[in-house]
């Protein structure tokens, strides 16, 4: 699993989910404000969690399915919230093997930044290609597979997610 890891964009992020066992939403509401290098510790002080659209058409329905594809949609996108218990919000000591990968991350996302003529940077750790907060459910849609499934335990749905396939089109 840990060698799969290295063959993504972002390994630190699927290393974090795995050793810390942190769920999907609470890896990818990580700021680089939460990590203290002096310390060796990574801060759990958000999730990011997906919100459904809902339709906005009123009295004259627009014919779409889902709120999703309504013209007029709203209340949806992606959100920060508490995690969802007191014991979800927590401050990890991290191994040196740990922090060292969030180091060499944080490295290439500089690069990807200086290369980059669009980076918006809100501190995300784990941003998507664009620089947005990325969740399995809207990079799915762009054309993304799930890698390595067989590689968490069953016990451990909520850390499967999605990475872009190699070379394809987002």
């Amino acid at each position: 699993m840990l060698d799969a890891a290295q063959t993504t964009r972002q390994p630190a992020r699927w290393l974090i989910a795995a050793i810390l066992g942190l769920r999907q939403g609470e890896v990818l509401g990580l700021r680089w404000d939460d990590l203290d290098q002096q310390a060796s510790t990574l801060t759990v002080a958000r999730q990011l969690q997906r919100r459904l659209w809902q339709h906005g058409c009123g009295s004259e329905p627009c014919g779409s399915k889902r709120g999703a594809d309504c013209p007029n949609r709203s209340g949806g996108g992606l959100i920060t919230s508490e995690p969802k218990s007191d014991a979800g919000r927590r401050t990890l000591a991290l191994a040196p093997t740990l922090l060292n990968a969030l180091i060499v991350h944080r490295k290439r996302q500089a690069a990807e930044r200086l290369a980059s003529a669009y980076w918006d940077d809100a501190g995300w750790m784990f941003p998507d290609e664009w620089v947005a907060p990325a969740i399995r459910g809207e990079t799915a849609t762009r054309g993304e597979r799930c890698v390595w499934p067989q590689a968490f335990p069953p016990q451990c749905p909520e850390m499967l997610a999605c990475e872009p396939r190699a070379g394809g089109k987002p």
